[in-house]
């Protein structure tokens, strides 16, 4: 039986292992926060994400895992001792994740395990991985020029700007974009010349 788990620990509490394991009650005894119920992670590694390199990932925990082949990213509310998302990234895209941790230049490192006889290991295995974020070459609009420039200039069409008390459209047939008045739209739409 699996039930690998993860417990908010508090000096003196008793969390069971091995008389209960996942939901499992006793007397005095506290349930983790999160099981695996009868999968297997067998979770190694873990660090808590405190980096703005990756906002959305801030105040997350990494979570390893060996034989989940992925990383869990975990949302805790510890508050009140519950968890509040639970995902699996990266899922068979390594292999077994040994480690999680994140370096002083605020970025995630990973540790592949695939070498151990355990594993099916890649001709480039076993490695350190660098999750960066991805950052976004596309071009924001500007507002004093047309949409029609704007697109030359290399904007992508759903970035163009418009001047303030404009509504951007596209026109239908074309997809190209244009400012209007947001009481024109509606008549635009009507008449098959916006989509």
């Amino acid at each position: 039986i699996a039930h690998d788990e993860i417990n908010v620990i508090f000096s003196g509490n008793n969390y069971g292992w091995p008389k209960i394991i996942g939901d499992e009650t006793g007397e005095n005894l506290v349930n983790p926060i999160i099981h695996t119920g009868l999968d297997t992670w067998a979770p190694s590694g873990a660090s808590f994400y405190d980096s703005q390199n990756i906002a959305d990932w801030y105040g997350k925990y990494f979570v390893a895992t060996l034989r989940g082949n992925h990383l869990r990213v975990l949302d805790f509310d510890l508050q009140n001792n519950q968890v509040i998302s639970s995902q699996a990234i990266f899922s068979g895209e390594f292999g077994r994740l040994r480690d999680a941790s994140m370096g002083p230049d605020g970025n995630l490192y990973l540790l592949t395990s695939n070498q151990d006889g355990r594993g099916s290991p890649a001709s480039n295995d076993d490695r350190i991985l660098r999750v960066i974020p991805i950052v976004s070459e596309m071009i924001m609009g500007d507002s004093s020029l047309s949409p029609r420039a704007q697109v030359k200039l290399g904007v992508e069409p759903h970035l163009v700007q418009c001047k303030e008390g404009l509504e951007l459209i596209f026109k239908d047939r074309v997809g190209s974009p244009a400012c209007v008045k947001p009481a024109s739209v509606q008549r635009l739409i009507e008449i098959g010349w916006a989509a």
